[in-house]
């Protein structure tokens, strides 16, 4: 059987899951979404460089740790640190370049958490969806194509936690940055990206490590080498591979948990934006700026949707185009204000976010 007579299928399989978990994390970003341009960027960087740096870094710390160390741990040490540095890169790139424009021209766009949320998501999501791929090709050659499907089926899951790991870990790292970027202080403007780059490595460290942490706690460290490494007594290798079992089962809960936490933080920032729209905008609407309802409308996804669903209905489409356009841009004039809130001289900047609100206005 030709182990590569599936490949077409896997990977359109494999691109049409990318897209549409890409566009789903997109979507959740509800008052000031990012450029699909730059999200698509961000997916590339994860499938392309990202891939590629990983790969180089993993092979060049191949054999620095001692044989048994490795052979137990060096999937949990080696993959976690230059993995998630490769991906972090990019938004590390985005983020400086963001403060690039932000200085030269008014406009920031990585400026919070849901921001940093996204962008980690698209740049985790095109990392899993090469290294899956990677590792069907590598699996069919090796074991032909029914093991390769096994392991692609278990890798990608099925629009279930395990393909959400990648994403999950490198938004996690967005997400630190997206905070530093509302911080006052520059212990937090440091300390928010080292700490959620460390949770990062963590959870990525568990998923890859949690089989032979589990089996050296209970077996030992040198029987777990052997078991991986050498071989152990039949009875003995039944036991470890029904613990082994084990830790599989509770690495899916934990990716579950891991989904959970992940939607509740964007839930939980969600809920801070609109009271950030509410209260900021309360000042534009009393001076004038844009009407009460307006405001309202801005800070509501629910009222903003309702007004562009009235809109389409009536064929009105260019005001259900204004509606959106105006929403997405009091929002940015609203975190603009409230991010700038307390430092020297925002006002430039601020001024510049009510004159696009303007400019909207005037269409």
């Amino acid at each position: 059987m030709d182990p590569f007579g599936a490949d077409d299928l896997i990977l359109a399989y494999a691109l049409v899951q990318a897209v549409f978990a890409l566009l789903i994390v997109r979507f959740l970003d509800l008052y000031e979404r990012e450029p699909i341009a730059i999200c698509a960027l961000m997916f590339l960087w994860g499938s392309i460089v990202a891939a590629i740096l990983a790969s180089l870094g993993n092979t060049a710390l191949e054999g620095q740790l001692p044989r048994d160390i490795d052979a137990v741990f060096g999937p949990a040490i080696s993959a976690p640190v230059v993995e998630e540095l490769a991906k972090g890169l990019a938004l590390v790139i985005a983020f400086v370049a963001s403060r690039w424009v932000g200085r030269r021209f008014g406009y920031f766009e990585f400026d919070g958490v849901t921001d940093g949320i996204v962008y980690g998501a698209a740049v985790g999501i095109g990392f899993a969806f090469t290294e899956d791929l990677y590792y069907f090709f590598r699996e069919a050659r090796l074991g032909g194509v029914a093991d390769a499907l096994s392991v692609f089926v278990d890798r990608r899951d099925f629009f279930g936690p395990a393909m959400l790991r990648h994403a999950i870990w490198t938004a996690t790292f967005g997400a630190g940055l997206g905070a530093a970027t509302w911080s006052r202080t520059w212990l937090g403007r440091i300390g928010w990206p080292l700490l959620a780059l460390s949770a990062a490595m963590l959870m990525h460290a568990i998923n890859n490590g949690l089989e032979t942490i589990l089996l050296s706690i209970k077996y030992g460290f040198q029987t777990t080498y052997e078991y991986l490494a050498i071989g152990v007594p039949v009875d003995l290798a039944d036991r470890m591979d029904a613990s082994a079992a084990s830790a599989t089962e509770a690495l899916k809960w934990i990716s579950w948990a891991y989904v959970v936490l992940f939607f509740a933080a964007i839930a939980l920032w969600l809920h801070h934006q609109r009271r950030v729209i509410r209260e900021e905008l309360e000042a534009e609407a009393a001076a004038g700026l844009v009407s009460a309802e307006d405001a309202t409308t801005a800070a509501s996804f629910t009222a903003r949707t309702r007004r562009e669903l009235a809109q389409v209905r009536s064929g009105d489409f260019e005001g259900a185009r204004r509606t959106s356009s105006l929403c997405r841009t009091l929002a940015e004039l609203a975190f603009t204000k409230r991010r700038l809130s307390g430092l020297e001289d925002p006002e430039a900047e601020v001024e510049r976010r009510r004159e696009s609100v303007r400019d909207v206005l005037a269409t």
